[in-house]
């Protein structure tokens, strides 16, 4: 600051002396005014003490004021309206990252409840349940958070997810209906870490051998308990006489046998007499090979026409064909087999299997003119009852040359190529084909086509 003199030469050898008065300014000193410590995630405010024209923060922002989240060293520089500038930094720390920790049972039994306490001391408490102290009472199951605000006050948050353990209640396998002079099993399904019964047995099973009320406590591994009572009913002893009948001849007979009730117990063993019918005697063919759509008869021949026999017939998806005949004329399309079942009693039947294999009937018309102008005979095609497919259907010239191809069911030739008519002559073909009961069979000859 104060006069200086500045000398300088031109170009023709003259000398010039100049003299100058220099006034500093006084230096910028800025200041940056914030929080030197802050909470994790949390906001705060940077601010320059003075106002100045310009700021440029490290930060990237071009305000007085600029908002951080994070720790680290943050510098502005500042330019007041006569273009000076100056800088100044701020460094800001973060307070110590704290989660609070809630202590409890994750589990709880149904009906109970469950205390949540913080291991630690705060200054504030805020539970996702509306409460605000260090311990809470849960009697559902869930997560249940709590903010908490510590002496620098930062806010953490914990977390912690407890259960309502429900004991199925247990289930009593066993027969409720107890026949008399014997005893059943009682069980309890599923896995429980301890069993009472009403009999004061500790077991997962127990053996009774009278009726009554029989309970039982199952407790989990966590000391949740159900409970579930089966009653079991004893009958008296069952006592029947009567006649049995069967269809088995070699049961005919007197003999001892037991007898049971409704409810499966056996009662004393007594004398009965087997009634039985005796199936008729009959025979019938069992196999038969036709043509496809020949009509065949089946038939069982009864030795001894009886009005109590009858004959029912089905197929081989169980639909009834007939309903009391003795033959029925079947003309199937496909090999299959029919069934028979001779009834002779009300309670006695038996069942003959008959066999029907079925050819396929491999006689085929093929024509040997063609005429597009003749209705009805302008097509070209084989015919046949019995064809399943056609694998090849081809048509050549005299000169051996293909001038049309197809395969499938419906094919035919209309006497055109690529949709032109073709010159009258004699054409040649060649066709593959297969019938429904699997053989095939493989045709050549020859097509005359005239107008």
């Amino acid at each position: 600051q104060g006069l200086d003199t500045i000398w300088g030469g031109s170009a023709n050898g003259c000398d010039s002396f100049i003299n100058v008065m220099l006034d500093f300014y006084d230096p910028l000193d800025p200041e940056i005014i914030g929080e030197p410590q802050i909470c994790f995630a949390e906001v705060n405010l940077l601010t320059v003490s003075e106002e100045y024209d310009s700021y440029e923060w490290s930060i990237g922002g071009d305000d007085r004021m600029v908002e951080i989240n994070s720790p680290g060293e943050y510098v502005v520089t500042v330019t007041d309206e006569l273009g000076c500038t100056s800088e100044t930094n701020f460094l800001v720390e973060l307070y110590d990252v704290f989660l609070p920790t809630i202590i409890g049972e994750s589990e709880f039994c149904d009906g109970e409840s469950a205390s949540l306490t913080l291991e630690e001391q705060f200054q504030t408490y805020q539970w996702n349940t509306g409460e605000q102290g260090p311990v809470i009472e849960v009697s559902e199951s869930g997560e249940y958070i709590v903010t908490v605000t510590n002496e620098d006050g930062c806010e953490g948050i914990g977390a912690f997810v407890i259960e309502e353990f429900i004991v199925d209640e247990p289930t009593i396998i066993g027969d409720p209906i107890l026949c008399f002079d014997e005893s059943t099993e009682l069980t309890v399904e599923g896995t429980f870490e301890s069993f009472i019964w009403s009999t004061g047995e500790s077991g997962q099973s127990i053996m009774v051998e009278s009726g009554g009320e029989y309970s039982v406590t199952v407790t989990n591994n966590i000391g949740c308990e159900n409970e579930n009572v089966l009653f079991v009913d004893q009958l008296a002893e069952y006592i029947e006489r009567d006649s049995f009948f069967t269809c088995d001849p070699a049961l005919a007979g007197d003999e001892t046998v037991a007898v049971f009730s409704p409810e499966g117990c056996q009662g004393r063993l007594i004398e009965t007499t087997v009634l039985y019918a005796e199936a008729p005697a009959y025979n019938f063919e069992e196999r038969h090979i036709i043509i496809s759509r020949t009509n065949l008869t089946l038939a069982i021949n009864l030795e001894q026409i009886s009005e109590n026999i009858s004959i029912d017939w089905y197929d081989e998806n169980g639909d009834l064909l007939c309903s009391d005949c003795d033959e029925i004329v079947v003309a199937p399309f496909e090999s299959t087999t029919y069934f028979a079942d001779i009834k002779y009693h009300p309670e006695c039947s038996v069942r003959e299997a008959i066999e029907v294999v079925v050819k396929s009937d491999t006689r085929i018309f093929i024509p040997n003119v063609i005429s597009l102008s003749q209705e009805g005979n302008d097509e070209f095609r084989i015919y046949g009852l019995d064809i399943e497919s056609i694998q090849t259907f081809n048509i050549y010239d005299r000169w051996g040359n293909l001038i049309f191809e197809d395969a499938g069911i419906d094919v035919f030739w209309d006497g055109t190529k690529s949709g032109l008519e073709l010159a009258n002559g004699v054409y040649v073909y060649l066709i593959e084909l297969s019938f429904f009961d699997g053989t095939t069979k493989s045709i050549a000859g020859d097509i005359t086509k005239v107008n």
